[in-house]
């Protein structure tokens, strides 16, 4: 047996891990990618994307259990489970009143979705959700829409379901959002500002930033190298150097494209996220 001290101690596994970021950033590739990993460890857990295109072929290729939920899907939920009847909550959805109220109200599809995602959780307390977001925007409503509707309405039942939302997120090690961004001083400053902005919403973990796509972690540094690329090197660690990276974690530059051997190569390092 080896010493206490030399016992690996498995990462405490979160509920939700939401994946956000600015378009192109790689956030597909790294939620993928920890789904993978935690698929092959034989953990239970589900790759969920929302009102964005999926990524069937790749989990279907990868063995990655996924689901697409749509608005639609997920306000029937909410209005099925209210009513105990699946047959009137999808005959009040399909009505154009419902469906223009829906569309009028800002951040109430958020909050519904939200509500559908903790009930697919409370249904199996063995499964973890990543949840790969749209954008960095969709982020903040998805989690910002609670606080307003229940500033709105006070009291009644969608206040009683908030506080249960909020009770649910805020629990320790429920909740993690990992906001991915790029080497560039302005893609950090805005991924700061949005893990400063969760914060106010007093979430546990309010966010983790990655910094992704470092040219300078994947290309040695010869005197050689094209002048384009020891500049762009030089650049990142200018930007490094005025990070705290005792809070920040970096992952080298890979192809863009997503495909199976990429998820497969990026999935063991990935458990530094957990």
């Amino acid at each position: 047996m080896p010493p206490n001290d030399q016992i690996k101690q498995e990462p405490l596994l979160k509920r939700l891990y939401v994946f956000t970021g600015k378009g192109g950033v790689g956030k597909s590739s790294l939620a993928l990618s920890l789904a993978h990993h935690l698929a092959r460890t034989k953990k239970r857990v589900l790759y969920l994307t929302f009102n964005q295109p999926d990524n069937r072929r790749h989990c279907e290729e990868l063995g990655i259990p996924f689901r697409q939920l749509q608005e639609e899907d997920s306000a029937q939920k909410y209005m099925a489970h209210k009513l105990n009847s699946e047959l009137i909550a999808s005959w009040i959805g399909g009505s154009h009143f419902f469906q223009s109220i829906y569309k009028m109200i800002p951040g109430l599809s958020h909050l519904i979705f939200m509500g559908h995602l903790l009930s697919i959780l409370e249904e199996d307390p063995q499964l973890t959700i990543v949840l790969d977001s749209p954008s960095s925007g969709h982020t903040k409503v998805l989690f910002e829409s609670s606080h307003n509707f229940k500033r709105i309405f006070r009291t009644g039942v969608i206040v009683d379901d908030i506080e249960n939302m909020h009770c649910q997120l805020r629990t320790n090690d429920f909740l993690k959002i990992i906001v991915v961004t790029t080497p560039s001083l302005m893609a950090i400053q805005e991924g700061e500002e949005l893990v400063s902005f969760l914060s106010s919403l007093k979430l546990p973990l309010p966010g983790q930033l990655v910094i992704n796509n470092l040219l300078s972690r994947t290309i040695a540094d010869p005197p050689q190298l094209h002048p384009y690329l020891k500049s762009k090197i030089a650049q990142e660690r200018d930007v490094l150097s005025r990070v705290d990276l005792t809070t920040t974690i970096l992952f080298p530059h890979r192809p863009t494209l997503i495909n199976s051997e990429l998820v497969e190569e990026l999935s063991p390092s990935t458990e530094v996220l957990l």
